[in-house]
């Protein structure tokens, strides 16, 4: 019986392809070219909103609790929106949730 010197390399590049040939492995995909894909910072999403007309909303402070002791006209305001206006926040925003005019992430409120 003769016997093959096989690298170790050779070796393992025979049996993936023997594997692929099986159906036990499936090959990786290329990644597709283009762009990276950009995380959205999911705080921020569910915090603002942007307008159809691309104005950038948020949502008002002191809704989580200490409540009791305000009138009914003030906890009605606490469920409107309110437009933002500082450049560096909208900046800080667009930046952190870059995707946030393309889907819609708040719609609850």
């Amino acid at each position: 019986m003769k016997t093959q010197k096989y690298s170790v390399n050779q070796h393992l590049i025979e049996t993936i392809l023997s594997w692929e040939k099986s159906g036990e492995i499936a090959m990786p995909r290329k990644a597709p070219k283009g762009k990276y894909k950009l995380k959205t910072h999911r705080a921020t999403a569910k915090r603002f909103k942007v307008t159809g007309s691309g104005k950038l909303m948020r949502t008002k402070i002191g809704k989580g609790h200490l409540r009791r002791n305000t009138s009914r006209r003030v906890k009605a305001q606490f469920s409107e929106m309110q437009e933002v206006k500082g450049r560096n926040i909208i900046k800080r925003v667009k930046r952190l949730a870059p995707y946030l005019r393309r889907y819609k992430l708040n719609p609850s409120s």
